[in-house]
């Protein structure tokens, strides 16, 4: 039967490697596995790996000699005052056009108010005077997610490899997006690649062992939660 089909009934011999996997966080995992993995449609699975991946995401911001970020545009930001930032981020700018940080900072904001058009425009002007700037990249990879434009989203995720290739997010998040795509080899691989290492970033091992489940790879997501507990007892995802 279905249960019998998902290992529900039986606890796999490699989950012994987790000793602090209890009885009771076995079952949680299994409750979200089988809740994303059965009941969510595929846009409601779009939509809740976009919360996932903003809420993994890194600030970033890029310095620069001629006009350091001054830290109160970022504040306003983190205050989520984002009309207040773009103008605060547009006034640097007008005192230093060619400033990559300010742009950046101006880039983020309107991604954070779901401009995601506007935010690919300032990203695309970063990377057209920067071809290093993976900020940029992560950024406009994140806004194409946010646009279904998956490919695209891909693409940018894997320049930003090319510039970090140590960065296991990464290798999850461009996993999940081949997931969406229906390339579940490659979605597998990436995910494997971005955790098989990670021993810090609680976020990254729980976003993959969501999209394992959403793949109906529940050993490996379990894997995952497993390891993610065992830094974090306390993450959990939206």
């Amino acid at each position: 039967g279905l249960f019998h089909h998902w290992g529900v009934l039986s606890v796999p011999s490699s989950h012994q490697n987790f000793p602090h996997c209890s009885w009771s966080m076995r079952l949680l995992v299994l409750i979200l596995v089988l809740h994303a993995a059965l009941t969510l449609s595929p846009f409601s699975a779009h939509a809740r790996y976009i919360q996932n991946v903003e809420a993994t995401a890194r600030s970033f911001t890029r310095n620069s000699v001629t006009a350091p970020d001054s830290g109160d545009c970022r504040r306003l930001i983190e205050s989520r005052q984002y009309d207040q930032a773009i103008l605060c981020y547009e006034g640097e700018l007008r005192e230093h056009p060619s400033a990559l940080a300010p742009r950046l900072g101006k880039a983020e904001a309107l991604r954070l108010q779901k401009k995601y058009d506007q935010a690919i425009h300032e990203y695309d002007l970063i990377i057209d005077a920067d071809t290093t700037a993976e900020e940029a990249y992560f950024g406009r990879a994140r806004a194409n997610a946010a646009l279904q434009d998956h490919q695209k989203a891909i693409d940018d995720f894997s320049a930003a490899l090319r510039l970090d290739p140590a960065n296991n997010e990464l290798y999850v998040l461009r996993g999940s997006e081949f997931s969406i795509l229906g390339d579940e080899d490659a979605a597998l691989r990436d995910l494997e690649k971005g955790t098989e290492r990670e021993t810090k970033n609680a976020r990254a091992l729980a976003q993959a062992g969501l999209a394992h489940g959403l793949a109906r790879r529940v050993d490996a997501s379990m894997k995952d939660f497993s390891r993610c507990f065992a830094i974090d007892s306390t993450e959990w995802l939206p």
